[in-house]
């Protein structure tokens, strides 16, 4: 198994992007049109609901013994309680309602292409999804692993606490500019992961943090390894 340290990088990566949201926030407060818009509460239509937004790219490939794992960002304007749904959920995989989280870990003799996956959120009186996408489950061909540790960023670029931090996405790959494999891994506490069934060969690998609105953070620098 090969280890690969990526503690002094990752801190420094999470925070441009921070930066940028602030920004964009700040500018997007300015640009609002006087009249209300519609389906959102008002002073002259407080009741009425606005439907909840659900984003995210959830992975389309996956392979057998190695963790999969997806959350979707979703927010409500009214504040209402959301709830999580999902059609086609594949046998492997567990869902979460109350996140919206899709993970589990392909067995063998899993392999195939699991189509008509559909995550949806509701808040109790509207519904918004995610385009139905498919996962592919491969065999993995590999037998080299790597570890890999970073240290959890806690401020951001102005010296303020980072509070809303989710969790980091993986990058892997042949390649050090266009890696073809992403993990995520929805835990801001988890500072290490293992990825297994690596083939023979250079691999690259990156790391990124994103936020519970859905921002992610610029990707480190690549760390290579042989197996």
């Amino acid at each position: 198994m090969t280890h690969l340290n990526v503690a002094s990088r990752i801190a420094r990566a999470a925070l441009p992007l921070l930066a940028a949201l602030a920004l964009t926030a700040c500018k997007n407060d300015q640009s609002g049109s006087d009249g209300a818009s519609p389906g959102k509460p008002s002073a002259s239509n407080p009741g009425a609901n606005a439907a909840p937004q659900i984003s995210g790219s959830p992975a389309t490939t996956a392979k057998v013994s190695q963790p999969y794992d997806f959350t979707p960002q979703a927010s409500d304007a009214n504040g209402d309680t959301l709830r999580f749904e999902i059609a086609g959920r594949p046998s492997w995989a567990t869902f979460n309602p109350n996140t919206g989280r899709l993970y589990g870990t392909p067995p063998a003799g899993a392999t195939g292409t699991f189509a008509g996956i559909t995550i949806s959120v509701t808040d109790g009186q509207a519904t918004a999804s995610l385009p139905a996408f498919s996962i592919a489950v491969t065999e993995s061909t590999g037998t080299g692993s790597a570890q890999l540790s970073w240290s959890k960023p806690t401020t951001n670029t102005d010296g303020t606490q980072l509070t809303d931090l989710a969790g980091y996405r993986i990058y892997y790959g042949r390649l050090p500019d266009a890696p073809s494999e992403k993990l995520q891994i929805a835990s801001p506490d988890t500072t290490s992961a293992s990825i297994d069934g690596l083939s023979s060969g250079t691999w690259y690998f990156s790391i990124a943090t994103y936020t519970t609105s859905g921002v992610e953070s610029e990707r480190t620098r690549p760390v290579w390894t042989s197996i």
